[in-house]
């Protein structure tokens, strides 16, 4: 938290709550916890929170940092703010992105889009299922894919009066996207994807598509917008 008084300050009040606010990947070696976390705190405004992704080192912070920033410059849906920040524990420097609490201090629910049965009545509309297949197409464009897309890409949406209203959707957990220049030098590690970089593509378009699509016409319409998006760049 060095050089930010903004989370210096919440970090003087106490906290009260550290927990999962949406899923996503970290090796099982890292001895981290699990996807896009939150902290609340006591201060003297109320309870103040800001959500928290564990990375391993800074290698991936700043390869982290450098898709989320590349994905606000075109445009995808992100979180408003990330920022990396390091702190000391145990004498040992370590990371996390600090980033927007999409629940807006609990105003509103974030589930991923693999979960999406598990909020009952939540309807996504058409026009939002065509922008997420957008930006599906888009991130594949500039050349990345994701490992885990029914957890990358969340919904937000509210409960009142017994209705559930989808809000918007968002692309986070930006550790689990991958460019194509860090596949090639995995690959020179002998470390390359055994299916390659469109064999990814599609499934990332397979999963969101059976998590999203109501029916056979939308799988049509919706898997040819992605595949005319793709085409726009060859």
């Amino acid at each position: 938290m060095e050089n930010n008084p903004i989370l210096l300050k919440l970090h003087k009040g106490r906290e009260v709550e550290d927990k999962r606010i949406a899923s996503g990947f970290v090796s099982g070696e890292m001895g981290k916890q699990m996807g896009v976390r939150r902290k609340t705190f006591e201060t003297e405004e109320g309870e103040k929170m800001y959500a928290y992704k564990e990375v391993a080192n800074l290698k991936e912070a700043k390869d982290t940092m450098q898709i989320y920033l590349d994905f606000k410059e075109a445009g995808i849906p992100v979180v408003s703010f990330a920022k990396i920040i390091k702190k000391k524990v145990n004498g040992r420097d370590e990371f996390v992105i600090a980033m927007e609490d999409l629940t807006d201090n609990d105003k509103m629910g974030v589930v991923e889009i693999k979960d999406l049965e598990s909020v009952k009545e939540l309807v996504l509309p058409f026009e939002m299922k065509e922008d997420i297949i957008k930006s599906l197409a888009q991130i594949h464009n500039m050349g990345i894919y994701d490992y885990h897309p029914g957890i990358s890409f969340v919904i937000r949406f509210e409960s009142k009066d017994d209705e559930v209203r989808a809000i918007d959707f968002k692309v986070i957990d930006y550790a689990n996207f991958e460019t194509l220049a860090q596949a090639k030098e995995r690959a020179d590690k002998g470390e390359s994807l055994p299916t390659g970089f469109e064999v990814e593509c599609r499934r990332d378009l397979n999963v969101i598509i059976r998590s999203i699509a109501d029916g056979a016409n939308e799988i049509f319409n919706l898997t040819n917008l992605y595949e005319e998006i793709r085409r726009s760049v060859e």
